[in-house]
């Protein structure tokens, strides 16, 4: 199984399939079983390259994932959507690519789509901007300001306030974040990771700045304002793998394996999610 063999069952698109990085390549080639198992195991792909996975998706597959998106974000699903890079989109359409964050992916309508690759395009297609996270942490950072003069927050605060661009913002764009599940099947939200309580007092502890730790209280208040306002919809990496076996398991079953090697997969993530999107 490979990248090419995908494109010509019409699973992967066939262009945007051949701009892989080199490293790219050559881990894809790895993880769909083009080269033997290192050590006798599987590959697994992880965060990076299963979200660059999702955006090389095509035909009922990706209109399968489009559809689950826009179903969690509240959007109507149309045919021409596609899944994009949220670097990609910034990079070719967005005219303040300068800015620090970009968000993983961005379903865009292809009917929308302007030819004119320059920069400074309008991105009047943005329709659904997801975060996609195993088990790295929120990151956190300097986003340029969000009221009242705070300028240090971390993705759940900034992504839905414009941090990515101006055009992907809350409301009209509807945000996802898309995690991985615990024992109970339940994503986990807000993440283990993002800004909470006791992390504020542990920098108490170490004798942090009142200024400081005043910056850290507002921003737990902002993320708890965001979290609870609904902005940001969840939902769970164990839908998309059901997904793929509900999509390719009767016209391609030789690919439903290694198409969820290459979206990381693992036996621990599959036992701990649910059949959500049904």
């Amino acid at each position: 199984m490979s990248i090419q063999s995908l494109a010509r069952d019409g699973i992967l698109h066939p262009e945007w399939s051949t701009e892989l990085t080199e490293v790219q390549s050559r881990s894809y080639a790895a993880i769909l079983g083009a080269e033997p198992p290192v050590d006798g195991r599987s590959w697994y792909a992880g965060e990076a390259l299963a979200t660059k996975f999702l955006t090389l998706l095509d035909g009922t597959l990706e209109a399968a994932v489009i559809q689950h998106f826009c179903a969690v974000a509240g959007r109507e699903f149309k045919t021409t959507f596609r899944l994009v890079s949220g670097t990609d989109l910034r990079r070719l359409y967005l005219p303040d690519a300068t800015r620090l964050r970009t968000i993983d992916l961005v379903i865009i309508d292809s009917a929308e789509w302007n030819d004119d690759e320059s920069a400074g395009a309008p991105a009047r297609d943005a329709v659904v901007a997801i975060e996609c996270k195993f088990e790295a942490q929120v990151n956190y950072g300097d986003c340029g300001g969000h009221g009242d003069g705070l300028l240090y927050g971390n993705q759940i605060v900034c992504y839905p306030n414009g941090c990515s661009s101006s055009a992907v913002v809350a409301p009209q764009v509807g945000f996802v974040w898309l995690g991985l599940p615990n024992a109970h099947g339940d994503v986990v939200w807000p993440p283990v990771s993002a800004m909470n309580p006791r992390w504020i007092e542990l920098q108490r502890s170490r004798g942090a700045s009142a200024g400081t730790l005043a910056l850290y209280t507002d921003l737990l208040a902002l993320q708890t304002e965001v979290v609870e306002s609904g902005i940001w919809t969840v939902t769970g990496w164990p839908a998309l793998y059901d997904l793929v076996e509900e999509k390719l398991g009767e016209a391609h079953p030789h690919a439903v394996a290694p198409v969820l090697r290459a979206l990381g997969a693992r036996p621990a993530y599959r036992a701990a999610g649910s059949r959500e999107h049904r």
